[in-house]
């Protein structure tokens, strides 16, 4: 199995359309938001129509909500070269995945959206190729090609797939809370309760919920050091503050905060420098309680160590929250009670 990680939209975008352009067979896509304007660079909707055109079987599924501007004219142009587009539409649930899977063999899979308003953005995306992994992956679009109202069987035949979770270095973490799973928050609770030595996480919005918090004021008990990695301004901007009062009120109890000046989307869990998750969660309730969402774990040292490695290059470029970054106004603590109240929605 080989693998490679991105750590921008844009260079994300760049490897994905190559390995899109050299597709021989099939194209499956599955993305939270899909906008129509990365083109020139990174046209993606002509560069899948094209592969339609060519006879190969391309499949896409993106969110209504988050690709509502997702255009009538560039719908027309995709199913008339023969694209099977299906959107996912039900009320206070969204696909938040961001999935690409080309001939049954190359995979990614990550945080990046597809919309110009992304394109320097960090972030994380995984390019994973070999068959054990990526039938993992084609077993999890299946379910969500059938829950958009896919009928092709030879496409719904992949739910079938045996998963391969806990038997190899690495597997797919996938998380429906729709259907009753819960994934996510298993995984995050069992490592955040066996970590030994350190928490690493990744998020754009840290809004945990309360056995989150339990969870790592038990981990700092047993002198675990944890970080967390946040952007200083978010997108959207109104999730800005709920991250400086999180960070305000968790500084005291000994967790590390680092702001990048820049807006970091990157999805990551580092236990140990033992395991790692890619993935396409934030540390808020949508992910956790209502959005459909999907990650790799791996405890490879190979892809352990080199997401090591981008992590300490986006510590080295943020800034540490210390006793002098935040100063508290008379305000900050009736938005910090609102932040709460509303935490298990957001």
């Amino acid at each position: 199995m080989s693998h490679n990680i991105y750590t921008t939209s844009e260079k994300a975008w760049t490897a994905m359309l190559e390995s899109i352009t050299q597709a021989r067979s099939s194209i499956y896509l599955e993305s939270y938001i899909f906008l129509h304007d990365t083109f020139p660079t990174h046209n993606f909707v002509e560069v899948l129509a094209q592969k339609a055109r060519e006879g190969l079987r391309v499949v896409m599924v993106i969110d209504g909500w988050g690709s509502y501007y997702f255009g009538d004219e560039e719908s027309k142009l995709l199913k008339d070269a023969g694209v099977e587009l299906l959107f996912f539409t039900y009320w206070f649930r969204r696909i938040h995945r961001k999935v690409l899977v080309i001939d049954d063999n190359i995979s990614f899979l990550g945080g990046v959206n597809i919309a110009n308003s992304y394109v320097h953005w960090l972030d994380l995306h995984i390019k994973i190729s070999g068959k054990a992994i990526v039938q993992q992956l084609l077993r999890s679009f299946a379910v969500s090609y059938r829950l958009s109202g896919g009928k092709n069987e030879d496409i719904l035949k992949y739910e079938t797939v045996e998963s391969l979770r806990d038997r190899a270095e690495t597997w797919i973490l996938e998380h429906r809370p729709k259907l009753g799973g819960n994934g996510l928050q298993k995984y995050y609770e069992e490592r955040l309760n066996k970590a030994e030595k350190s928490i690493v996480i990744v998020s754009p919005y840290f809004l945990p919920g309360r056995w989150f918090i339990r969870a790592l004021r038990a981990a700092m008990v047993r002198g675990v050091r944890v970080e967390v990695l946040l952007p200083k301004k978010t997108s959207p901007a109104i999730l800005t503050i709920p991250n400086i009062l999180y960070a305000a009120m968790f500084f005291k109890e000994g967790v590390h905060f680092y702001f990048n000046p820049v807006m970091n989307h990157g999805k990551a869990l580092l236990i140990d420098d033992k395991e790692g998750l890619i993935g396409s969660q934030n540390i808020d309730a949508q992910s956790f309680d209502f959005n459909a969402e999907v990650g790799v774990s791996f405890t490879r040292k190979d892809m352990v160590s080199e997401l090591r490695e981008i992590i300490e290059t986006w510590k080295q470029g943020g800034e540490e929250f210390t006793h002098d970054s935040f100063k508290k106004r008379w305000y900050h603590k009736p938005l910090e009670f609102i932040a709460r109240a509303l935490q298990p929605v957001m």
